[in-house]
Formats: C-alpha cells, sequence, structure tokens
C-alpha cells in the first residue's frame, strides 16, 4: 500500500496499538474497516475465529519437505506447514501453481506489520 490514506490508517492503528497495546490495535482496525464481517474487539478474537487456509493443511510434497529444511538449517527454526513456507518463496508474479499455494504478499504484510510495530513500541518506549 502506497497512498497517504493507507500510511494513515497503519499510523492509526499503530498509535492504538501503542496507546492500548494489540487489543487498542484490534479495536482500530474495527472502526476503520466498519465492516458486519469484521467485529473483533480484542486480539483474542482474531485468535478464535481464525482458520488456516486449506493450502497451508494439505500434504507437502517431497520438494517443499525438502526446502522446508534447507532452511531451517539456515534459520534455526522449524516449520511446522512446509507449504507456509513455500509461500513465503512464491513471487507475485507466479499466478497460483499446480499446488494453488498463493504469493508471499500477505506474508509479507504481516511480516512488515510485526517490524513495524517492533520499531514503534521499541522508539515510544525510550
Amino acid at each position: 500500500m502506497n497512498s497517504p490514506i493507507a500510511d494513515v490508517c497503519e499510523a492509526l492503528i499503530g498509535a492504538a496499538l501503542i496507546d492500548k497495546g494489540l487489543d487498542g490495535a484490534t479495536q482500530m482496525v474495527t472502526a476503520i474497516l466498519g465492516t458486519p464481517e469484521h467485529t473483533q474487539k480484542v486480539w483474542a478474537d482474531y485468535c478464535d475465529n481464525y482458520t488456516r487456509p486449506a493450502y497451508q493443511l494439505l500434504e507437502s510434497s517431497p520438494a517443499h519437505i525438502r526446502l522446508a529444511e534447507d532452511i531451517e538449517e539456515l534459520v534455526k527454526y522449524k516449520f511446522k506447514h512446509p507449504r507456509l513456507l513455500v509461500s513465503a518463496f512464491t513471487h507475485p508474479s507466479l499466478p497460483l501453481s499446480w499446488d494453488r499455494i498463493p504469493s508471499y504478499q500477505r506474508l509479507e504484510f504481516l511480516g512488515k506489520w510485526d517490524t513495524e510495530t517492533a520499531k514503534r513500541i521499541c522508539s515510544n518506549r525510550s
């Protein structure tokens, strides 16, 4: 998202996170979206309502497992779902592959959110 509106929305969520923690950020997202489908009031609501995507739960191919093992050796982190790791390496220009694994865009968003959130929290405490 490279628009001033998106930047302001992200900043509002960041401010609510620093102000009231994850529950505050959750309330801000709900307020910004204002849709009947998004009614979360506290962070735990996300966890309670989350359903893993079907692609993630399917059996991993030998290639997926090999990739996971190679990455795990490098980063010293074991992935429970190798197909999720494959998604992290799937470029958006590649349409859904034959095994229907989406691109890394959703994961990138989550990673950016986490990184930016940590920076904001740390800079607020100094």
